[in-house]
């Protein structure tokens, strides 16, 4: 199961992100680019609860010195 992100801060890096994702289960595959203002990307999580729980929490979050707030959602494929 993936779950999109975007918004997220300039600044972050690969290694950020799966920390991020961790939190929340085992962390299958991610990727994070550039999206004109701001990084977009995606986890992919092994079950729905778990991109449920990453949602839950990601979504409409607030990170320190960015001045946008986080979009996630699940989308249920998980091809490349």
């Amino acid at each position: 199961m993936r779950v999109h992100l975007s918004q997220l801060p300039r600044d972050m890096e690969d290694d950020e992100l799966h920390a991020i994702a961790s939190d929340f289960g085992a962390v299958l595959r991610y990727d994070l680019h550039r999206e004109s203002l701001y990084k977009c990307g995606w986890i992919e999580y092994a079950t729905l609860a778990e991109a449920e729980a990453a949602v839950a929490e990601l979504h409409e979050r607030r990170m320190d010195d960015w001045h946008m707030l986080i979009e996630a959602y699940v989308y249920p494929s998980g091809g490349a």
